[in-house]
This record gives C-alpha cells, structure tokens and sequence, in this order.
C-alpha cells in the first residue's frame, strides 16, 4: 500500500499555537482598553455625542437659566427641549434628569429617556402634571448613541443645570384709583374733556409684574411695574364726554392673570375753548387758522396738509415731528408737544370733527 505523506506534530507544536492566541488575545484587550475614553463605554470606531450647549435648552418657551433672578416661573409644567448632536451623525436619545427637594426636605430625582431621532435635531420631554408647585426645579439632559453617553449639559465650566419654578396660583384682582377722576359714588361728573387724569393699578400679589389695561375708545396698552409687587400709573387725557370705563388685569412672573378689575367714571364736556383750530391748513403755512380765539404760529417743526386717515372725515393733517420746534403758539401762551400722545395738556382734539382747542 502507499499511503500520504502526513505532517507529525509534537507537544513543542501544540504549546507554540497556544501561545500565538494568548498573544491575540491579549492584543486586542489591550486595543480596546486604549479605544474607550475613560468613563464611558466607547466602542472601537464609536465616538462619544458632544455634550449638549446650554444654549440649546429651554424651559417652555425660555432660555435655561438658574439663579434666584435668572429662572424662570411658569404657568403649567413645562415642556423641556434641547438640541442634541453626536459627531459620528448616528441617531441618538435624550436623557433628561429632574430633581427637587420636597416640603419634607428630601431630595427626589427622576430620569427620562426619549425615542431616538437624527443628531442635530430637538429633543423634547413634556414633564408631568405632579411636578410640584412653587417649588426650584432643576433639570440637566445627556445625549445617548446606544454604545456611549454624552455628558451632562451641566458639566464642564460653561455648563450648567437649569431651572424653573412653576406657579399654580393666579394673582389677585388690581385695585384702581385716580386722584382727578372719582367714580359717580363720590363725584357723578368730572371736568372733564382735555384735562389729563392718573389712574394708579395696584395689585395685593407680590409676585406681579405687568398690567393689561383698556379705555372706553382706547387706548389699550401693557404696562410693566418697577419691581415685582409695585403699583403703576399711568394717564389718561378724555376726547369726549359721557360714562368712561377703565379695565385692568394683572399680570404675574408666571404669565398668569388675574380677574377683571373695572373702574367707571363721568367727563364732563369741560369749558369752553379759548381757541380752537382745525389744522387743516395749506401746505408751506407757518400759523394755523382760528376758528375761535386767535391763530397759532407754527414752529419748524410743524408740517400742515399731510394725508388724512381713513375713516376720519378729515381732509388733511397736520405733522408734529416731536422735536423742540414742534409747536403751535396761540396768545397768550404756547402748546408744545412733547411726546408721542396726539394732544398735550390744556389742549385736546374734538372727535370726530378733528378740531383742536385751547
């Protein structure tokens, strides 16, 4: 018989094999030992996301801040958003962490993940209707891969937690005043047309921040307080007789308002004018013609027949450009404008005819 040549192998040969997978072995523990950055669990080829910016984060419609001055306070719980990025452009998760001390002063701690979605895009967490009220909540999120974490957005010196208080209560009703206008209880009619009144809001929450307020007619406006608590007022310059009424909100940190608040009161159509002038005068005119009393000279800052508005029945317009020379001088003393406000004091416009008195 012939038989193949066969390859004899010895113990020599069994323990030098044995020895090359140990080598390998090792080789690539130590490998994936380098890869991974210390305190995470990166993967060969895998890098970690990026630590989420602070200024990627909001707190509802807010930017994140902290601080007794800087957080905001917010009407409902609110929903947390972040832009989270991972340098590989894989999809990854948020990882929001809430925290709080409660009323027993026990730290409470809670942790949610979002659905994965493409790097580079906002990830939002609507926080549940158990958050505590007038509490300091804070929050801080993380970007997870799947493999790594990035870490939290508080770390680092640029990072930072954010936080909010979230207020359930609305502020309590504004009182209103006004020294010039008493309501019909204590006088029933108040001179009157053309002469300014201050009427003062006051809301006993110390958390305020603002009113809404409104005019029979207009105007309607906002207003904010010097300070959280603080009273506001502002003036009022009535165009027409009869029944006024002023309404008011306030307005708290949170955004929150609080019920109406209404204020009535009488003008009175007022005296009568010592001079009156329509202003409808020729373009290049230096003196606005009387319909009573005596003309008025008309400094430089003053320009006659501009564009009527609509719905005025008037067919030209005079343009006060609010600087020193905008003025009009009757005899014996003169009208000077100084803001923005159609009419100064002693001097108002009578709707809708468009005539201006002294």
């Amino acid at each position: 018989m012939i038989h193949e040549p066969q390859e004899l192998h010895g113990e020599g040969d069994d323990l030098a094999r044995h020895s090359r997978l140990r080598r390998t072995a090792v080789g690539a523990a130590v490998a994936a030992t380098v890869l991974a950055a210390p305190g995470t669990a990166a993967a060969a080829g895998n890098t970690p996301p990026a630590r989420p910016l602070v200024k990627d984060l909001q707190t509802g419609s807010k930017a994140c801040a902290a601080g007794e001055d800087a957080r905001p306070y917010v009407a409902e719980p609110p929903k947390l958003s972040a832009v989270l990025y991972d340098p590989d452009r894989t999809q990854v998760s948020g990882e929001f962490e809430v925290w709080w001390t409660d009323t027993e002063g026990a730290e409470q701690r809670r942790t949610y993940t979002t659905t994965a979605k493409l790097s580079g895009t906002p990830f939002t967490l609507q926080l549940p209707s158990d958050i505590p009220p007038t509490t300091v909540v804070s929050w801080r999120v993380r970007a997870n891969d799947g493999t790594t974490t990035s870490p939290w957005s508080s770390a680092g010196e640029d990072g930072s937690a954010c936080e909010f208080v979230y207020d359930d209560v609305n502020p309590e009703k504004a009182a209103l005043s006004s020294p010039e206008y008493p309501q019909p209880q204590d006088v029933f009619w108040v001179d009157g047309v053309g002469v300014y009144g201050h009427f003062t809001m006051d809301s006993p929450s110390d958390d305020v921040v603002a009113y809404t307020y409104g005019f029979i007619g207009g105007p309607y406006g906002t207003v904010r307080a010097q300070q959280a608590g603080g009273a506001v007022t502002i003036p009022f310059l009535p165009l027409a007789s009869g029944p006024q009424r002023l309404t008011v909100r306030a307005i708290d940190r949170a955004g929150r308002s609080s019920g109406q608040s209404a204020y009535e009161f009488n003008v009175k159509s007022g005296h009568a004018p010592v001079s009156q002038w329509k202003l409808a005068d020729p373009a290049g005119t230096t003196s606005a013609a009387a319909e009573t009393g005596t003309a008025a000279r008309a400094g430089s800052g003053v320009t006659f027949a501009g564009a009527a508005p609509d719905g005025t029945g008037l067919t030209s317009t005079a343009h006060l450009d609010g600087g020193d020379q905008a003025f009009l001088t009757p005899t014996p003393r003169p009208w000077t404008r100084t803001g923005p406000s159609r009419s100064a004091r002693g001097c108002a416009r009578s709707a809708p005819t468009g005539t201006w008195r002294w």
